[in-house]
């Protein structure tokens, strides 16, 4: 069997989508099917390599992350050209995991199956999120084709992107919802990460999508567990209101007070934090990061016991969770999305209602008061549990009944 994966990024780059992708590449290859690739190309990277039964193909696909998506809908000359048309041809399945749905219609017009594969919600949304940025709250509008333009200013805005990108970016996304889906229709089968990302999308899409929604969990990384020397909690989201830093700040204010004294919070992603910023968040206990590397993140979790995820959006299927039972940690989390399914069983996550600072706070005392041992203890149980449900065997298998239409 062949499959050509069309991914704009592909991990490092990139995120979670990614390195879901890089691992279903690998685990694809694994079970004897060869796998194509499409990326863009990067500084210092090889425009072609090959291993095994996997070759990827790197080019110029878009000028800068930021356009990364309208590119996608406008690189027509690449769908055109021969190299591309051949890569189609060989392929039995087209497989779309983010924003490429451009290549939707050309791929049936060569009659072959096509996949998508959903890591937020860009089907019901066109920022991907089904959060108003214009008032920091979930979205309740599921039956207009159109977003409001004040939203994804505001998106925009807290992106850092520039005025005139912020202007052609909510009048493009304001029409994105109706586009998006309208491609998505003619594909033949989706995939969602998560039981919950499905039914949400189910509530959002139309009716033509139903039957072609399938549900396949994101494999996992190889990780190893890392002993912890220290007894601090680890956030990294970013000041990205969605991932709900303020939330996670007025629990810190909150401890301070029922705890006699500052949390140690290890934050990653603030390089664009001001420096004013930084010396009030550091007062308040924060240790800020910028966005960091594997070996960083490595060595960051040697620092803390616990990870700390207050999101307020549908988080589909978080890697930050399944990365933290993975090393072992205790997780603190919002319970939305698809996270309550990924830590079904494990006595070392405490969950709390989403927004609710009081409630994160308690839970985040109560890790506090454990001892070495217990935090020791549930650490390695969470890991052990997140092993055993979520087999990568099963996972692989599970996603190739559905590309293949055997599921």
């Amino acid at each position: 069997m062949n499959i050509l994966f069309l991914s704009e990024l592909l991990y490092p780059h990139g995120g979670g989508a990614e390195l879901a992708t890089s691992l279903y590449a690998k685990l694809l290859t694994e079970q004897g099917i060869n796998v194509r690739i499409v990326t863009n190309l990067f500084p210092y990277e090889k425009e072609r390599t090959k291993s095994g039964n996997l070759e990827i193909y790197r080019l110029r696909l878009f000028e800068r992350m930021t356009t990364l998506k309208y590119s996608m809908f406008a690189n027509f000359p690449l769908l055109l050209s021969k190299s591309l048309r051949e890569l189609v041809q060989w392929a039995d399945i087209v497989y779309i995991p983010l924003y490429w749905y451009s290549a939707i219609p050309f791929a049936k017009t060569y009659r072959k199956r096509v996949v998508v594969h959903l890591h937020n919600y860009i089907l019901s949304c066109p920022l991907g999120t089904l959060y108003k940025y214009s008032n920091n709250s979930l979205c309740q509008d599921k039956t207009s084709f159109f977003c409001p333009m004040n939203c994804i200013f505001a998106f925009e805005k807290v992106g850092g992107r520039r005025s005139i990108e912020v202007m052609v970016s909510s009048f493009l996304n304001s029409l994105g919802k109706d586009l998006m889906g309208r491609l998505a229709s003619l594909c033949d089968a989706v995939v969602c990460v998560s039981e919950a990302q499905k039914q949400f999308t189910m509530q959002t899409c139309t009716r033509s999508l139903w039957e072609k929604l399938h549900v396949a969990y994101n494999p996992l990384p190889n990780l190893s567990y890392i002993d912890s020397v220290d007894q601090d909690f680890g956030y990294f989201g970013g000041d990205n209101p969605s991932k709900g830093f303020y939330v996670l700040y007025k629990a810190a204010e909150e401890l301070s007070h029922m705890n006699l004294r500052k949390v140690a919070v290890h934050a990653t992603k603030f390089q664009n934090v001001s420096d004013r910023s930084q010396s009030f968040l550091r007062k308040a206990g924060f240790i800020l990061y910028d966005k960091l590397d594997e070996a960083g993140y490595e060595d960051l979790y040697r620092h803390i016991s616990a990870v700390v995820v207050p999101s307020i959006w549908q988080e589909p299927l978080p890697y930050v969770v399944t990365e933290a039972l993975l090393r072992g940690r205790l997780v603190v989390a919002s319970r939305i999305g698809g996270i309550p399914e990924i830590v079904e069983g494990c006595n070392g996550v405490q969950l709390f209602q989403p927004g609710n600072s009081k409630q994160l706070a308690e839970k985040m005392l109560n890790i506090e008061q454990l001892s070495k041992e217990e935090v020791f203890d549930l650490g390695m149980k969470n890991r052990q549990i997140i092993l055993k449900r979520f087999n990568n065997e099963r996972i692989v298998r599970d996603f190739i009944n559905i590309i293949t239409n055997n599921g």
